[in-house]
């Protein structure tokens, strides 16, 4: 079937005709084959390289089904899990640069958390101010990461709808600048938003920020000391509008 040569990444005439193990070159499948051929329903997961020109460099990931036909013959069924082993892969190297992420905020944060206490004990208060403030600059980092992982989930799940209305990307920008100021702060820089508003635009706003947020974390965290970040935002001469994060640093 069309389907099926997709999976296989086969052309007709490198299928039909042939023995399973020429056509396929699997030895696993053929081994599955044979199950089914004598009288056993057998499972499996196999990966094909796709030998068609062009795409030598890439892997299908099949899970295969062999069924006795109840007529010395048998069925082969195949489902492409391609795309849910490379997602099954993101989210692994996700979660274990999560988990190497969390380490230095949380470490920080108990540090800070353990000074502050042992200075209050002594009576002395005169750092708290500037400790709590490093507090919650690491706070807004795991906030960060948090609704990044949220994301993930969201759009493994599929399920994020679109919501459209007007409003001014001049103050989401500002919004987004405000919100990551003490990051930047923290290694002597800060965040400009350049452009005046009101410039009126028509889209998701939560999306767009969200979008913009993950940008302006990145250029803070990776920006040379002192370095500072922009934020353009621009009426462009076909009508549309541009925002561009801007930074500085490696």
């Amino acid at each position: 079937s069309p389907a099926c040569r997709e999976i296989l990444a086969r052309e007709v005439d490198d299928l039909r005709g042939r023995p399973l193990i020429e056509a396929t070159v699997d030895h696993r499948l053929e081994e599955l084959a044979r199950e089914a051929l004598n009288g056993t329903i057998s499972r499996g997961e196999i990966s094909l390289r796709d030998l068609r020109p062009g795409h030598s460099d890439e892997m299908r990931h099949v899970q295969v089904t062999a069924a006795p036909d109840g007529d010395d013959g048998a069925w082969i069924l195949l489902r492409d899990l391609t795309e849910v082993v490379r997602l099954r892969q993101i989210r692994t190297e996700f979660v274990d640069n999560l988990s190497h992420e969390l380490r230095t905020p949380l470490s920080t944060i108990r540090l800070l958390a353990e000074t502050i206490g042992g200075a209050a004990a002594k009576g002395d208060v005169s750092g708290v101010a500037s400790r709590s403030a490093k507090i919650e600059v690491e706070v807004l980092h795991l906030v960060q990461m948090a609704d990044e992982m949220l994301d993930l989930a969201t759009l493994e799940a599929g399920e994020i709808p679109l919501r459209k209305a007007e409003f001014d990307l001049v103050t989401l920008a500002e919004e987004v600048a405000q919100r990551f100021t003490p990051v930047a702060a923290q290694h002597g820089g800060g965040i400009d938003v350049i452009g005046t508003g009101p410039l009126l635009i028509t889209g998701d706003r939560d999306r767009l920020r969200q979008a913009v947020a993950n940008l302006v974390h990145n250029a803070v965290k990776y920006s040379r000391e002192g370095g500072r970040v922009e934020l353009e935002v621009e009426r462009l001469s076909d009508g549309g509008s541009k925002i561009a994060v801007v930074d500085h640093g490696i």
